[in-house]
């Protein structure tokens, strides 16, 4: 594969109006921007050392990752794999574990749903575990936390690279700057008035080598070193390692496609048949299993205040669909579930909730409220939802609870989830 090669080379810059506003796209920061788009949709493999960092709000404690990815991608089995080994914050687990995960992907990027073979260590039971994904597997959680969170714009979502920045009302260069010695154009990208973007790109080879996503005070970013597109990774480098005292296991996928919901008794309606509320399903292998409550469920009586100090309370909403994305300072609400929110709060009989939880103290409940009202996203924040989260079974950030009009639970998602996903649910489709 040949890469662009070109240098930056600075032209016109042009004005657009938007929301109201002048808006100036440079015409070479966005040509930089589509080039590395191209670049990153031809690789066909990828080493690369990948830091994140998740920080807090108003001074509050952030999270940080430290991992080596080795991706491949066209194979005939696998149209891709992806190898996660580092450190890795676990917010179920409460702080930095050691992993080894590979993900096989068994179906293209993009298509939904998607199948995977996932692989991964497990020292608590001291087993190196691998499990075939589908509908609601309980494995697929490391998607979420690998993949979702490691990734940044090399995430595989079957669009384009910087497909909503190049879209951008606003997009500028602002320095050059060296990342692991290599000369970057840096650009500022200002994508829909609301979220902003900062993204390094190499004047060479055009890949990224730092990406931040911002909406306010609320900040995630990447910094990407030690790229490598030149030598093919081989089996040996994809592949989890089993210590010698661990021992390999395969598992079966324990929740294949979800069965119509049978009322809380059981067909026959004894009550001492029923499932525990919070029930999972057991035999995953997982230290700790996806969360949420059971479909059907009914849920949890809940009031919460929203950033305008107004009280939000569940019996209030009776008869509506209610869709509550809980997130966190230091796991900041994706683009993607981001424009969902949006796509959910202009639909009739429906309300869509951000529930930020983890705030510590009065100064994370204050930019919480400030970047709710300056950035104006479209749907309400609600602020200190830890109890809530707790009583829905909610073991990690991002996570989305749809509950229907009946205060039963629809659906609950663990990780991202895009505008066409939920409404999907929320239609009953």
């Amino acid at each position: 594969m040949s890469l662009i090669r070109s240098a930056f080379v600075p032209v016109a810059a042009v004005l657009v109006f938007a929301s109201g506003l002048m808006a100036q796209v440079d015409a070479a920061a966005k040509q930089l921007l589509e080039e590395s788009s191209k670049v990153m949709s031809e690789i066909q493999h990828v080493t690369m050392n990948v830091k994140t960092s998740q920080p807090g709000t108003g001074g509050s404690a952030g999270a940080t990752n430290n991992i080596d990815v080795t991706m491949l991608k066209g194979g005939k089995e696998f149209p891709l794999q992806a190898r996660y080994k580092g450190s890795l914050f676990i917010v179920s687990e409460g702080g930095n574990k050691d992993i080894d995960v590979l993900i096989q992907n068994l179906d293209a990027p993009g298509t939904t749903p998607i199948r995977r073979t996932i692989t991964w260590r497990d020292d608590a039971q001291k087993k190196v575990l691998t499990q075939p994904t589908g509908p609601n597997s309980t494995s697929d959680i490391w998607v979420s936390r690998c993949e979702r969170l490691v990734l940044g714009p090399f995430e595989p979502t079957g669009k384009p690279p910087f497909d909503s920045e190049i879209r951008g009302r606003s997009i500028e260069v602002v320095e050059t700057k060296e990342f692991d010695g290599v000369p970057c154009q840096v650009l500022k990208i200002d994508v829909d008035g609301k979220l902003t973007r900062t993204v390094a790109i190499g004047l060479v080879d055009k890949l990224p080598r730092f990406y931040e996503r911002r909406l306010g005070g609320l900040a995630q970013n990447w910094t990407f070193t030690k790229v490598n597109i030149d030598n093919a990774p081989t089996a040996k480098d994809l592949e989890v390692s089993v210590p010698k005292d661990y021992k390999a296991q395969r598992l079966a996928d324990p929740t294949p496609a979800p069965k119509p919901a049978t009322p809380p008794g059981g067909p026959a309606g004894d009550p001492a048949k029923a499932p525990p509320a919070n029930s999972t399903p057991k035999g995953t292998g997982l230290k700790n299993p996806p969360g949420g409550l059971v479909p059907g469920a009914a849920a949890p009586a809940w009031e919460l205040t929203g950033v305008d100090n107004t009280p939000v309370k569940s019996a209030d909403l009776k008869g509506k669909t209610v869709v509550l994305a809980f997130f966190g300072p230091q796991f900041p609400l994706t683009a993607n579930l981001n424009d969902a929110l949006q796509t959910a709060a202009g639909v009739a009989n429906t309300k869509a909730f951000a529930v930020a939880c983890r705030l510590q103290g009065d100064e994370d409940v204050s930019a919480i409220k400030k970047t709710w009202t300056e950035s104006n996203p479209g749907f309400p924040a609600l602020v200190n939802g830890d109890d809530v989260a707790a009583q829905l079974n909610v073991r990690g950030f991002p996570s989305v609870v749809v509950i229907g009009p009946d205060g039963t639970i629809k659906k609950f998602f663990e990780g991202d989830v895009n505008a066409e996903t939920l409404a999907s649910v929320m239609s009953g489709k």
